[in-house]
């Protein structure tokens, strides 16, 4: 009876492992997201770094110092076909809570065989703040849920951290 009941503890851990690990706060390091600044306008563009993949879905996060009141949550599609041309829902999730966005914007590439498509949505400050502390991401277009790496949750919440200290910084004339 005892190995039958630590066999199924045993079991039961495992099963629940993935679900723990996505919840899990990844051990980040400052200085992950990408700073670039327009040598003309001043303009500081905060991100999230990105490589896409054939047949994949990756998420950005872009915060620009000529809108700083919201941040724009981006997913990027390259694939054989486009796949979300009809339907392009888009939610966000931190944590399991989702994060109120602005409706979604679809654009659609085709060149040679593979589609390129774009879904954007702006996210006001006070929503984006959520990523800053961020231990799991979690996106949705239509009924595909997708589950956003760990570097990319690091890279947001450095996005949300840069953002803020320049938000509170004071303008140079």
């Amino acid at each position: 009876m005892r190995i039958t009941v630590f066999a199924l503890a045993l079991l039961l851990s495992a099963l629940s492992a993935p679900a723990a690990l996505a919840q899990q706060n990844p051990t980040c390091q400052k200085g992950q997201s990408l700073r670039e600044e327009d040598k003309t306008t001043g303009v500081v563009v905060q991100k999230t770094r990105i490589t896409p993949q054939p047949d994949t879905f990756d998420p950005l996060l872009i915060w620009t110092s000529d809108d700083p009141g919201s941040v724009m949550f981006a997913v990027l599609g390259n694939s054989d076909r486009a796949r979300y041309a009809h339907c392009n829902g888009l939610t966000l999730l931190v944590d399991g809570r989702a994060v109120v966005m602005s409706k979604p914007k679809y654009q659609q590439e085709a060149g040679g065989s593979r589609a390129v498509e774009y879904l954007t949505a702006d996210i006001a400050w006070v929503e984006a703040e959520k990523l800053g502390t961020a231990k799991a991401i979690r996106y949705k277009i239509c009924n595909d849920e997708f589950h956003a790496p760990p570097e990319f949750v690091c890279q947001a919440r450095d996005v949300i951290e840069s953002a803020a200290a320049m938000r509170k910084a004071p303008a140079a004339h």
